[in-house]
């Protein structure tokens, strides 16, 4: 993948089809679409901690 690496533990399916199924996820950058959009949630509800006071 480019820009990183990305450890991937599957159950179910072989290796290269857990390849394959995160290569497909990849679309912008170096990271799979999931774990881009779960930092985005993360850091998105930190932001809103911050700014609510809780």
């Amino acid at each position: 993948l480019p820009g990183g690496r990305v450890y991937v533990s599957a159950f179910g399916l072989t290796a290269g089809e857990a390849l394959e199924a995160v290569r497909r996820l990849t679309v912008f950058g170096g990271r799979p679409e999931p774990l881009r959009m779960a930092d985005l949630l993360v850091k998105g509800l930190g932001l809103w901690k911050g700014v609510r006071g809780l």
